[in-house]
């Protein structure tokens, strides 16, 4: 069964204050944060191809991170689009046809190998998943500045990398998409919306989106912990 990972780096981290550059070049232990997700697709067995999505403002500075390593797996640097849902459909026609796609934000370099592993196992026998995080917060319906009303936490999750996607699957859902001009939808409403079982992986570690410059200190404390595990 063929795999490809897809790796999206292609935003230009405007939400990020106090940073000069995208937020995938800021370095975490010395290394950019791209590197990270990179680094640990490229070591998983079953993974056959990686594609990185990229700012192509920035190509030139890609390359010249990237000529530091020796990725066996990488295959192409992908120009992004506007917006990740146009992002990931460049990168699916990029891809030679495969079996299964994993779609990975690249600013989240905190992903264990072994959890995208859980997530390619759910994917093999449902079709369809994505990583998440149970709601640890009291979550509230807002209407304007007062609560309309208080969700159930217990029925609530938060996904996080990586999603992952049967690739006839995939490209169906971002047609239909398309059609339906649902622009810049996450990929796992756009599945959902074929009447599609996507399966929930709950991640038990530390994980983080980078969104704010506080999170870079986050991510770099959860890297150190992992490489300790090690």
């Amino acid at each position: 069964m063929k795999i490809s990972a897809l790796i999206l780096t292609g935003g230009s981290g405007a939400r990020v204050k106090g940073i000069d550059s995208p937020k995938q070049f800021y370095e975490l232990l010395g290394e950019p944060v791209f590197i990270h997700s990179l680094k640990t697709y490229d070591q998983i067995e079953s993974i056959t191809d990686i594609y990185l999505v990229i700012n192509q403002n920035y190509q030139q500075k890609y390359e010249d991170i990237l000529g530091k390593y020796s990725f066996k797996k990488l295959r192409a640097l992908v120009p992004g689009g506007s917006d990740r849902q146009i992002s990931v459909e460049n990168g699916l026609a990029a891809m030679e046809k495969t079996d299964i796609v994993v779609l990975q934000d690249g600013a989240n370099p905190t992903t264990r190998a072994e959890f995208i592993e859980e997530c390619l196992d759910a994917a093999r026998r449902h079709g369809a998943c994505t990583g998440c995080v149970a709601c640890e917060d009291t979550v509230v319906k807002a209407s304007r500045h007062t609560i309309e009303s208080v969700l159930e936490r217990a029925a609530l999750a938060c996904t996080c990398s990586p999603q992952v996607y049967k690739f006839d699957l995939l490209c169906r859902a971002m047609k239909e998409g398309k059609k339906g001009n649902l622009t810049d939808r996450p990929t796992v409403e756009l599945v959902h919306r074929l009447n599609h079982k996507v399966a929930l992986v709950y991640c038990k570690f530390a994980t983080i989106k980078i969104a704010t410059f506080e999170d870079f200190y986050a991510a770099e404390q959860i890297l150190r912990k992992n490489k300790c595990r090690k």
